[in-house]
């Protein structure tokens, strides 16, 4: 973490369980800096925690002859934060977190969970401030690096599911994650959010607001050769 070039890292703690060939982070947090108006002086803002990250080896797997491990995230926080760049230089992130990823993980990741988690977009230069979110975010991926050796064009599954503002999010996505080029197949839907309660991403982004209504979106895509095909949507009940 302390190579990662923008940002500042922290962990409480780390348990190793050697039995199950596997390691916890306990409690990450890494901001990111950020230049404040003094010349030369940072701060930090949040980019990402998570109270525990668990690394181990997927011993079902090792029956098949490969050793690929698998990765459990809960209660993570993601921040997407705007930056105020008025009249300042604007750099750009070289931040490598493939690296980081990688340093962290020294197999090939078959399996991979979040759990209960969220992601923000924040902007606190906004009038009105914004801060929207998804939250109760649950993902499951499967056999992404293809240990079941299953005769299908598309052998790696992603489900995904979360909380919009009383509306629902839901994600079903099939995919060859070794194939050079995109191939997949996804439909993912985000049903009855209620607009009133994004009021302030309004305002701040269009200088209108709601008082009654909801939003809806449905949305396919598919991938294969270089080609895309898809449709998204959207849909407005009750717009007052």
């Amino acid at each position: 973490l302390s190579e990662l070039n923008g940002y500042f890292g922290h962990v409480e703690d780390i348990d190793i369980a050697l039995i199950r060939g596997a390691y916890v982070i306990n409690h990450i947090n890494i901001q990111k800096k950020v230049l404040e108006t003094h010349k030369d002086k940072f701060d930090t803002i949040p980019f990402f925690s998570s109270k525990e990250i668990d690394l181990s080896i997927q011993w079902k797997a090792l029956f098949k002859g490969r050793i690929v491990c698998e990765v459990y995230i809960e209660d993570g926080r993601l921040n997407f934060v705007k930056g105020k760049h008025e009249k300042e230089d604007i750099k750009g992130d070289t931040a490598d977190f493939r690296k980081i990823v990688e340093d962290l993980i020294p197999f090939t990741v078959n399996h991979f969970e979040i759990n209960n988690s969220q992601i923000h977009y924040i902007d606190p230069y906004s009038s009105p401030n914004v801060d929207i979110f998804m939250e109760t975010i649950n993902v499951k991926a499967e056999n992404l690096s293809n240990v079941e050796n299953k005769k299908t064009n598309l052998p790696s599954t992603v489900t995904a599911s979360g909380k919009v503002y009383d509306g629902n999010f839901k994600m079903n996505l099939k995919l060859d994650a070794l194939a050079d080029s995109p191939t997949f197949d996804l439909n993912a839907e985000l049903t009855q959010v209620h607009l009133p309660s994004l009021n302030n991403f309004l305002q701040a982004y269009g200088n209108f607001d709601v008082k009654a209504g909801s939003f809806s979106v449905y949305a396919e895509f598919a991938a294969k050769n270089g080609e895309f095909g898809g449709y998204v949507k959207p849909i407005l009940k009750n717009l007052d």
